[in-house]
């Protein structure tokens, strides 16, 4: 009997696959792992170890510095990043130790004239001085080796005016003074860190004002879009800012206050003509920055307004 010879195209298929799965494994060199990237048009963003985050060609990536950056954009995190970071701990996290079995552990009971006091959602940490404000949601603070972020809240960036004067906010209210940290027990899963490695908590002046919610209300930033546990009360300092018109929600005096900008039909945030941001939309609403403010719109992360 003769022995049938592999056919060509029974080749062809061997040498696709093979290169198929020499691709997966090496990405192309112009995706860094620890980028956050989008989609032009798109409302979401991605972290590192998305799959979504490799199927993004070229033309269409938007590459972004830190998450923070994608939040100011106006983005949220993709769903399947969201799954990745409550199910993966974060790499140099540590690891929680076994539990101890419940036979060995002594029985121990409250004293029958003393109540047992209740834990609060955010427990006390740490206290400090402040002792810089990098800007107006991180901190150094004395006694603390990593830089503080602040927990729930959203501010423009350092290097715009409407950023500088959120940093001053916060310079007048904390620089100097001893503050308390306070966990979020939503942050447990990731060691109470970011993924820039800032640690990641609320900061109440001592004896004093919550930061982060006097921020808010100060009209210099508004709440997150991730899940953390005082979600209702800096949702309050949002609207009572909105309704007062302080800082982002008060209107500008002419020129600038007529100055002509652009947002999408559900959108939350306004961009300048010709934003990058806008680049897939094909009839974005035009208006001005106080109509873009007194529909409740937050500025573009890419542009420092006049």
């Amino acid at each position: 009997m003769t022995r049938k010879r592999n056919k060509p195209h029974r080749q062809i298929l061997s040498s696709v696959i093979a290169l198929t799965a020499v691709a997966f494994a090496f990405p192309p060199a112009a995706w860094a792992r620890d980028e956050i990237v989008g989609t032009q048009g798109s409302e979401v963003y991605h972290t590192r170890d998305c799959v979504h985050a490799r199927r993004i060609s070229d033309t269409r990536r938007v590459k972004f510095a830190s998450e923070d950056d994608a939040i100011r954009a106006g983005r949220r995190k993709c769903k399947t990043c969201a799954r990745l970071e409550e199910t993966t701990p974060l790499r140099g996290a540590p690891q929680s130790k076994p539990a101890e079995p419940v036979a060995s552990r002594p029985a121990a009971s409250p004293p029958a004239t003393q109540s047992q006091p209740t834990s609060s959602p955010s427990t006390q940490r740490a206290t400090g001085r402040v002792v810089e404000v990098i800007d107006a949601r991180t901190f150094r603070i004395g006694g603390v080796s990593e830089k503080v972020r602040l927990i729930g809240v959203v501010s423009p960036g350092a290097d715009c005016p409407l950023g500088a004067a959120a940093k001053r906010y916060v310079e007048e209210l904390a620089l100097g003074r001893e503050v308390v940290l306070e966990d979020d027990p939503a942050n447990a899963k990731q060691a109470h860190m970011d993924r820039s490695g800032r640690r990641l908590a609320y900061v109440r002046v001592l004896n004093g004002d919550d930061v982060g919610a006097a921020l808010i209300g100060a009209g210099h930033g508004w709440p997150d879009s991730q899940r953390f546990d005082r979600r209702q009360t800096y949702a309050e300092a949002e609207k009572s800012a909105r309704a007062a018109r302080r800082g982002l929600w008060s209107p500008l005096p002419s020129p600038s206050g007529a100055t002509l900008v652009q947002r999408t039909a559900k959108g939350v945030t306004y961009h300048p003509q010709g934003c990058t941001h806008l680049r897939r939309t094909a009839e974005p609403l035009t208006l001005t920055v106080n109509e873009a403010r007194e529909a409740g719109c937050r500025p573009c992360s890419l542009w420092c307004e006049p």
